[in-house]
C-alpha cells in the first residue's frame, strides 16, 4: 500500500485538520499540481506526516501551497508528545530533502507553530502570518454581544432591509468573478477550481454558501465556507462594490455564525495580513493567532529569477 493510501485512511481515523485532509489535497490542486505524503510510522502505525504539493515549472521542482489552502507540512497522531515532534519532524523533512525540490514552501497549522525552530536550523526562511479567530460560536447571541458597536450597528441596520438566501455554486463563482470584472481585473481562481472546491466541500457537508440580498434580488454579498470538527474557514466572501455601505458584509459573517453554531467550535477568518482586514476582523471578538510560513531555495539560479520578477511586478 502507497503512502498516500495510507494517509487516506488515516486522515479518516484521526483529526486532521481539514487543509491536510486527503480529499481537500485532491480537490485542491490543480493547473498542474499534485500533492504526496511522507510517513513516519511505528510497529504498522502511523505517528506522523508530512504533506506537500508540488509542481514542475520552467524546469524546476517546486513545493508550492495550492490556492486557498493555507496550510501544508506536519500533523502527530495523538499518541506523539509536545517532546517527541521536533525529532520526528525532522527526520520526516530530511526525507522530503533528499526529493531534491529547488524551491520548498511550507505553512505550519498554528498548534505547531513551535516547529519553527526546526526548520531555521535547516536554512527555511520563516515568516510569522497571522489569521483572525473566533474561538466559541456555540452561542451566536453572546458572540455577536463581543463584536465592536460598529459591527453591532451594521448588523441591526442591514437586518432591516436585508435577508439572508442559499444561492447555486454557479450563481456564487458568477458573483465572485463579477467582483474582479467591475474593477477590470481578472479572478484569482479559475472557475474549475471553485466549482469544484464548492461541489465537493457541500456534497460531503462541509461547505456553505450564503447571499445576503435586498428585497429586489440584488445580491450584496456573499461567502463560501468550509469546516471540520474544530473549526470552520471563511474561505472566500464577494462583496457588490456598488452596495458595500450597506452593511451586508458585517451580517453574512453574523449569519453564517448562526448556521455553523451546532457543527464546529470556531470560526477563523483565514488571513489579516494587512492592516485594513486585520483591523475589520478584530472588532467581531476575535484572537489574533500566529502561524509560521518557511520557505527555502535550493537553487540559486531559481531565487535569482524569483528576486528579479519581484522586483519588476513592484
Amino acid at each position: 500500500m502507497s503512502y498516500k493510501e495510507k494517509y487516506r485512511q488515516w486522515c479518516s481515523q484521526e483529526d486532521v485538520p481539514l487543509f491536510l485532509q486527503a480529499w481537500w489535497l485532491d480537490v485542491a490542486c490543480s493547473q498542474g499540481k499534485q500533492w504526496n505524503v511522507l510517513l513516519h510510522e511505528k510497529d504498522g502505525l502511523i505517528l506522523a506526516s508530512l504533506v506537500f504539493h508540488y509542481v514542475r515549472k520552467f524546469g524546476f521542482q517546486m513545493i508550492l501551497l495550492p490556492e486557498l489552502t493555507p496550510y501544508s507540512g506536519w500533523w502527530f497522531a495523538k499518541s506523539v508528545s509536545e517532546q517527541e515532534k521536533p525529532a520526528i519532524a525532522q527526520e520526516l523533512l530530511l526525507k522530503l530533502e533528499r526529493l531534491q525540490f529547488d524551491y520548498m514552501q511550507i505553512s505550519l497549522v498554528p498548534e505547531l507553530v513551535g516547529l519553527k525552530e526546526m526548520l531555521e536550523k535547516q536554512s527555511f526562511d520563516c515568516r510569522q502570518r497571522r489569521t483572525f479567530v473566533i474561538k466559541d460560536i456555540s452561542d451566536p447571541e453572546s458572540v455577536f454581544n463581543q463584536f465592536h458597536l460598529s459591527k453591532r450597528r451594521h448588523i441591526q441596520k442591514a437586518e432591516k432591509t436585508l435577508k439572508v438566501k442559499e444561492i447555486g455554486v454557479s450563481e456564487f463563482c458568477r458573483f465572485h468573478a463579477q467582483q474582479y470584472e467591475q474593477k477590470g481585473e481578472k479572478d484569482l481562481y479559475s472557475n474549475n477550481l471553485l466549482m469544484t472546491i464548492c461541489n465537493t466541500s457541500i456534497k460531503r457537508q462541509q461547505g456553505k454558501i450564503l447571499a445576503i440580498m435586498d428585497e429586489k434580488g440584488i445580491v450584496h454579498a456573499a461567502t463560501f465556507v468550509v469546516w471540520d470538527k474544530l473549526s470552520a474557514y471563511y474561505l472566500l466572501y464577494c462583496i457588490n462594490p456598488q452596495q458595500r455601505s450597506s452593511g451586508a458584509s458585517t451580517m453574512m459573517v453574523y449569519e453564517m455564525i448562526k448556521y455553523l453554531q451546532d457543527k464546529t467550535q470556531s470560526f477563523d477568518f483565514e488571513g489579516g495580513m494587512e492592516d485594513n482586514v486585520a483591523d475589520s476582523y478584530s472588532k467581531f471578538g476575535t484572537q489574533e493567532i500566529h502561524y509560521c510560513y518557511a520557505e527555502k531555495f535550493n537553487s540559486k539560479l531559481l531565487k535569482f529569477l524569483f528576486k528579479l520578477y519581484h522586483k519588476k511586478s513592484l
